[in-house]
């Protein structure tokens, strides 16, 4: 029996049959098959990661130009507060020169009304000695 045994010879699948060549024709297509499926999803990830990169780059674009407009507006208010600080104090110095000026032509009236009332006196007694 283990001489029967030793010279039995082992069959390839060729000899078993055409199923089982068939059957390894349909493993090997569906490993293909699988293969081609796993290729297509993995350049779809690809495609989405790709327009994924771009999305962000366009986002980070808009944010670098927002944030550069932010920027220019920031700039233009800090030129208009200096600019306004600027005539508030000439405004103040504007208000000074005018009520110095106010106050000198207050003097020079008050002290026209006092030569004029003087004046107005002496005439009066002149008037009065002419009498």
């Amino acid at each position: 029996f283990f001489f029967f045994f030793f010279f039995f010879k082992q069959k390839t699948a060729y000899e078993i049959g055409v199923r089982l060549v068939g059957s390894e024709m349909c493993i090997r297509d569906r490993y293909n098959q699988l293969a081609l499926k796993l290729e297509k999803l993995q350049l779809e990830a690809d495609k989405k990661d790709e327009l994924e990169k771009e999305d962000i780059q366009q986002v980070k674009k808009q944010q670098t130009e927002i944030l550069s407009k932010m920027q220019e507006e920031d700039t233009a208010l800090d030129e208009f507060a200096d600019r306004l600080k600027t005539l508030e104090e000439h405004m103040e110095t504007l208000q000074k020169v005018h009520d110095d000026r106010i106050q000198s032509l207050q003097s020079e009236l008050d002290e026209a009304k006092k030569d004029s009332a003087e004046e107005s006196e002496r005439i009066a007694e002149t008037v009065e000695t002419l009498k």
